[in-house]
């Protein structure tokens, strides 16, 4: 009869045992605001510069249960999410010139109902990636299992890595991201993952424009000095110039030049190059569309409507097109009409050479 009842002690006894700890997927997030298109600039990034931010992704307290010896925490991407590491926490994308980033905070409180010497306090930043981090341990006399409150949280980031990004770029994510395990003596289990929903994928737009043309030469030719007795604007010549866009571009101009002294209307006429026996008494103007541009200011010359976000505990915003269907800026194809004219700014002309130059700087975004 004793024997029996050894047998079925033996037998009862595995009933107690636990499978590594206990609370599969139980702090689980959810990231609702991926845009499905942001807008990013056309040139190159200086490495590490945030191109979009999630913002601290929150949700509410739960639980990890019946942990045996040291438990580590371990965190992984998932899915094949990220590549190779770059540096600082970022990680390789599908995408040429983008990296990603997901900073985790645990907040592990360290108690469980009475019991609060297994696990330390935790509410520092993470990152997918590290090394595993040591949590805890069951402590105290006959004290099997350790087990602890915890609300994580996460903070998703795509980070140029530096020179510029092609044109409509797709970054795809698959389900789930990442995935935070509690490892302990008997196993390891995924007690937080970082999903998607809504939207998967966003596209990063860089906006910008090529130029048709590096170089501009207005000849204006021969002009007698006596036509700028009955006017003050004498000569004219043309030229075109072709903008090739992302659609929604915005676009703005500055011509760097010397200003002429003497009457100059609004700063927009250049004083004449020094040379020997140049004329007097009169400027160049470069005017668009036929009105004369102002010297070293920024001029608009094409914007977008667009929509500018940042997300709560973000450390950077991003924009998108507020009506893509009719977003506004550049179109695909701009025609610049440019032409110059002699302006007199002196009570009399001398005649001589009268030549000009100046920069035109677009700036693109």
């Amino acid at each position: 009869m004793k024997k029996l009842i050894l047998l079925l002690i033996l037998a009862l006894c595995p009933v107690y045992s636990w499978a590594a700890c206990t609370g599969t997927n139980y702090g689980d997030v959810s990231m609702t605001n991926l845009p499905e298109k942001i807008l990013v600039n056309a040139g190159s990034y200086t490495a590490g510069t945030v191109l979009y931010d999630s913002g601290k992704i929150t949700r509410s307290q739960t639980e990890l249960l019946n942990c045996e010896g040291s438990t580590y925490a371990v965190f992984a991407w998932s899915s094949n999410n990220a590549g190779a590491l770059i540096g600082d926490n970022i990680y390789a994308t599908s995408v040429q010139g983008i990296g990603i980033r997901v900073k985790v905070w645990l907040n592990i409180s360290g108690e469980y109902g009475d019991d609060t010497d297994d696990f330390s306090p935790d509410s520092q930043v993470h990152y997918i990636g590290d090394v595993n981090y040591y949590l805890g341990k069951p402590t105290g006399l006959f004290d099997s299992f350790a087990s602890t409150h915890y609300t994580p949280a996460y903070q998703l980031q795509l980070v140029a890595t530096g020179g510029a990004i092609a044109s409509k770029s797709q970054l795809s994510f698959s389900d789930p991201v990442t995935t935070v395990s509690a490892k302990d003596k008997k196993g390891t289990i995924a007690i937080s993952q970082l999903h998607i929903s809504g939207t998967t994928s966003i596209q990063l737009i860089p906006m910008g424009c090529i130029v048709g043309s590096n170089n501009l030469s207005f000849s204006m030719g021969s002009i007698n000095a006596s036509e700028f007795n009955t006017a003050t604007k004498v000569g004219s010549a043309r030229q075109s110039l072709s903008l090739s866009c992302e659609p929604g571009t915005n676009v703005s101009m500055r011509v760097a030049a010397a200003s002429a002294s003497g009457d100059n209307p609004d700063n927009t006429v250049m004083a004449l190059t020094a040379e020997q026996n140049a004329a007097t008494g009169v400027g160049v103007q470069l005017n668009l569309n036929g009105k004369a541009l102002p010297l070293n200011t920024d001029i608009s010359l094409y914007t977008s409507s667009r929509t500018t976000v940042t997300n709560s505990g973000a450390d950077a915003s991003y924009s998108y097109f507020t009506n893509p269907d009719s977003p506004g800026g550049a179109a695909a194809m701009q025609t610049l009409a440019l032409s110059t004219n002699y302006y007199r700014t002196g009570s009399a002309v001398t005649a001589g050479t009268a030549n000009a130059t100046g920069v035109i700087t677009f700036t693109y975004n």
